[in-house]
């Protein structure tokens, strides 16, 4: 009986690694992207065109890596999500920007 309740407990210390070790590369992951994907709004000229939104992403993506210390990695992960859509947006943004003042640029040129 002694013998039974020490390997649970060390099944169950083990399980307990092993699922901690697993979730980490996910939460990194994650940041990861939501980071290049700010990286990529920057790039983009978000700062010029889309300063808003990449300001929203950059807010969002401070505000989950306190909650992810805080071990609140369910309201990380979401604010995670709403950072990457908001990046996306200013990149798209600031691109049709770009474009559409290229556009005006030749015209008038020609």
């Amino acid at each position: 009986m002694k013998r039974t309740k020490l390997t649970t407990a060390a099944l169950l210390v083990g399980m307990t690694i092993m699922l901690s070790a697993c979730a980490k590369p996910k939460q990194g992951a994650d940041f990861e992207h939501a980071s290049k994907a700010i990286r990529a709004a920057e790039i983009a000229g978000a700062a010029t065109y889309a300063p808003a939104e990449l300001s929203i992403a950059s807010q969002n993506f401070s505000k989950a890596q306190a909650l992810a210390n805080n071990n609140r990695q369910d309201r990380a992960q979401k604010l995670l999500q709403i950072a990457v859509a908001q990046a996306e947006l200013a990149k798209a943004v600031s691109e049709a920007d770009h474009a559409e003042t290229s556009l005006q640029q030749l015209q008038a040129a020609y």
